[in-house]
């Protein structure tokens, strides 16, 4: 079987399938089925960003194991519609960033910018209802990373 290439809507679905049809207990098992199904070469790393970015979790199945699944409601919303009516304000006090959305949309927010890479500075997120945490990986860059949020989320602050 000739090896495929991991950049494509087919390999996350392939890769979704795996994790939903079988009891996978580790990323190298993972990699091992992944190799199986076409996609070989695919490093432990490689494996680790994409269950982070399917939001992939390890829950206890029926027999008592620890696996991997993907619940359908972890799936990372993609910016493509007009973001920026649900997101209310975004302010920092020079450490932590707070940004207040619409009823309901903190945990969506918090997701996709869990999701962004590290030039975003987000060292990780925290989010109510209607009101969203952002930690900083860097304080002394805190005015840029809302900058690049703001655009992210195509927030015009008044």
């Amino acid at each position: 079987m000739p090896i495929k290439y991991a950049r494509d809507d087919e390999f996350i679905s392939a890769f979704r399938n795996i994790i939903k049809e079988n009891n996978i207990s580790s990323q190298e098992e993972l990699a091992v089925e992944l190799a199986r199904v076409g996609y070989a070469g695919v490093s432990q790393s490689k494996v680790s960003r994409i269950l982070k970015k399917i939001g992939a979790v390890k829950v206890r199945n029926a027999n008592q194991q620890i696996v991997y699944d993907v619940p359908d409601a972890l799936h990372v919303p993609m910016v493509k519609s007009p973001i920026e009516s649900v997101v209310l304000s975004i302010k920092h006090n020079g450490t932590q960033i707070v940004l207040k959305s619409s009823i309901g949309c903190a945990p969506m927010l918090a997701r996709m910018l869990d999701n962004l890479d590290e030039s975003y500075n987000i060292l990780g997120t925290i989010a109510g209802d209607d009101t969203l945490l952002i930690i900083p990986s860097n304080v002394h860059e805190i005015n840029q990373t809302v900058e690049q949020i703001s655009q992210f989320l195509q927030f015009k602050s008044l």
